[in-house]
């Protein structure tokens, strides 16, 4: 770069620990990520499928010995075997492009995660269903992820998803929600939304209030 230019390259993205502990929480919420195989497969697949299993283990054995490089050609592979014989749409090659994307969020790689992510996300909404474990987790980890890369205007959407899901569910009351409440109010005070961010600051404080105990100050 020439001495006199203003032009600063852009900082790489870190994300904080917190940020990398919650995603780890959600990528366990979201269930196994390579999934068992309920479903009987065609005989005329199963070679295929077979390929697929052996660069499955291959990618998990690699990414625990901390060859992530390594790991993530394996888990291509593997997603190109996963799309050749169930196509783009499917809940295995959600669980791959999943398993993908988390490699890469471990590499460091963030904006080669992200479409993997959010393509995860899109399938589990197809297949899966939108209330499903599975897809909640992704949709969480996806918004941690997209908070961590400064991208609030589109973490805040997916953080509301999830909480919203929680509360149907009865789950306000955990420490989680907590948490995530925590995190989306902060959002939407950095996109200056602030009425928004006092209504998740009023309804946390309401629930460490319940969780303190109704007599305590």
């Amino acid at each position: 770069m020439p001495s006199g230019s203003s032009v600063r390259p852009a900082a790489p993205v870190a994300l904080t620990c917190a940020i990398v502990i919650r995603m780890a929480i959600a990528a366990l919420a979201s269930g196994p990520v390579l999934s068992a195989r309920a479903v009987a497969e065609p005989a005329s697949s199963q070679p295929r499928l077979e390929e697929r299993d052996r660069l499955e283990e291959q990618s998990r054995s690699l990414r625990r010995q901390g060859k992530l490089d390594e790991a993530i050609a394996a888990a291509e592979k593997m997603l190109a075997v996963e799309r050749s014989v169930h196509g783009n749409v499917h809940a295995d090659v959600a669980s791959s492009l999943a398993w993908l994307g988390d490699l890469h969020v471990g590499a460091k790689q963030y904006a080669r995660a992200l479409p993997l992510l959010q393509q995860a996300v899109e399938i589990r909404r197809q297949t899966l269903g939108t209330g499903h474990q599975a897809t909640l987790g992704s949709v969480n980890y996806l918004a941690l992820l997209l908070r961590g890369m400064k991208q609030h205007d589109k973490a805040a959407p997916l953080l509301e998803e999830w909480l919203d899901s929680r509360r149907k569910a009865g789950r306000s009351a955990d420490p989680e929600f907590v948490d995530e409440l925590d995190l989306l109010a902060e959002s939407y005070r950095v996109l200056k939304r602030h009425d928004r961010a006092r209504a998740c600051f009023l309804e946390e404080e309401e629930l460490r209030r319940k969780t303190r105990g109704e007599g305590d100050p």
